[in-house]
């Protein structure tokens, strides 16, 4: 099954994509135009569909909010297609400088992402009346950043809110930079989040800010289960946290409630060292 789907805020117009050739779609992404300016790609099955809404347009540049495969895998097809640059992290360009492995669950949803040249992200582009001003808010992955349109008071902020609780994490995300991204992005001057699956055109803010308090509130209580003596095994075993098991499972492990539990107690460790 496949979607695409186009939804207007305004100004900014949005294609939500999704596929899944086992049958219903359980996630979609969406990739935003403003102007002529491109944010977010969506993921490679979808192509064909990407291009075809692209069709016709004069795109001057892409952005890309960080490297995960439903967000970037149609960057190289477009940059060639609409002879545009592509900008973003560089550790966004980095990544997608070479081929990478991903999962079988990574594979079979979205398929990989084409090598890409990404050019690194001044403080403020410009691209004709279009606006935009990065800021790297790392922790759902190394390179998330999010882009301010601070002239009407967006944020396109990828999967840096995502909801307002989560459910799981990837094996590789950090709580403790995710919290801290959250309240770089507070100190942002807007009020419509449009997210990479989920936008708030209203009280954006508000949203994140739950999110925060959600984050923080969870990785207290995974903190007070370590002071007492118990390790990931026994949190996970206390039924605390209740896991996802459709997930954990399609995802091989790698990502899952008890993901989000060993970031914490990750974190926890850090701040003891350091």
């Amino acid at each position: 099954m496949r979607v695409a789907k186009e939804h207007r805020h305004g100004d900014v117009r949005s294609l939500e994509v999704g596929s899944n050739p086992l049958g219903r779609v359980l996630m979609t992404t969406r990739l935003y135009l403003i102007g002529d300016v491109l944010i977010d790609t969506g993921h490679s099955m979808m192509e064909k569909a990407v291009l075809d809404y692209l069709a016709g347009r004069n795109l001057r540049a892409l952005v890309l909010t960080h490297h995960h495969e439903d967000h970037c895998g149609n960057a190289a097809a477009i940059a060639e297609r609409f002879s545009i640059p592509i900008f973003g992290h560089s550790i966004t360009a980095e990544k997608l400088k070479s081929k990478r492995k991903i999962m079988p669950y990574q594979r079979l949803v979205w398929g990989p992402a084409a090598n890409a040249r990404v050019r690194p992200a001044k403080d403020r582009m410009e691209f004709g009346p279009v606006c935009l001003e990065p800021s790297h808010c790392p922790g759902h992955s190394p390179d998330m950043t999010v882009w301010l349109d601070k002239d009407h008071g967006r944020l396109f902020s990828g999967d840096l809110f995502l909801g307002e609780r989560i459910k799981f994490f990837r094996s590789d995300e950090k709580i403790d930079a995710q919290i801290l991204s959250l309240k770089k992005a507070l100190a942002l001057d807007f009020d419509a989040l449009l997210c990479g699956h989920h936008p708030v055109l209203k009280n954006g803010k508000a949203k994140l800010k739950a999110k925060l308090a959600f984050l923080e509130d969870f990785l207290g209580r995974v903190a007070r289960m370590r002071d007492k003596g118990m390790d990931l095994k026994a949190i996970m075993k206390s039924g605390a946290f209740r896991e996802d098991w459709f997930i954990r499972l399609l995802s091989m492990g790698n990502v899952s409630r008890k993901m989000m539990a060993r970031s914490c107690l990750n974190a926890i460790e850090r701040r003891r060292a350091g």
